[in-house]
């Protein structure tokens, strides 16, 4: 994003450079706060997300085996706990926000 004079050049016969350009890092501070906010969820919320399919998916002990086993289960059982797995195609706003807890996925994913 340019800003100041960068942006667009004004004449300097009134005397508005200084003006112009602090006003441009203002509005785009405040432009960029909400983006910069919903960003760090959705990266939290995707890191997250792949941290435990990793431990789902590609992990490739007896123990892992017999998880993903038990999730099948889980899942054949009550379809609602199959939720973070809509998470690659609705995304990470796309389902409810519990879907991001650790006990969620350690419900899913552990002996019980």
């Amino acid at each position: 994003m340019l800003t100041g004079d960068a942006a667009g050049h004004n004449d300097p016969i009134i005397g508005q450079g200084l003006s112009i350009a602090l006003r441009d890092a203002h509005r785009t501070n405040d432009t960029f706060l909400p983006y910069m906010t919903e960003r760090r969820t959705r990266m939290r919320r995707l890191r997250f997300t792949a941290q435990q399919y990793s431990i789902l998916r590609a992990e490739f002990t007896e123990a892992a085996r017999a998880r993903r086993q038990r999730v099948l289960e889980r899942i054949a059982a009550d379809p609602d706990v199959a939720l973070p797995f809509l998470i690659p195609t609705k995304g990470p706003f796309g389902v409810p926000d519990h879907v991001f807890e650790q006990a969620g996925w350690d419900a899913l994913l552990n002996e019980t």
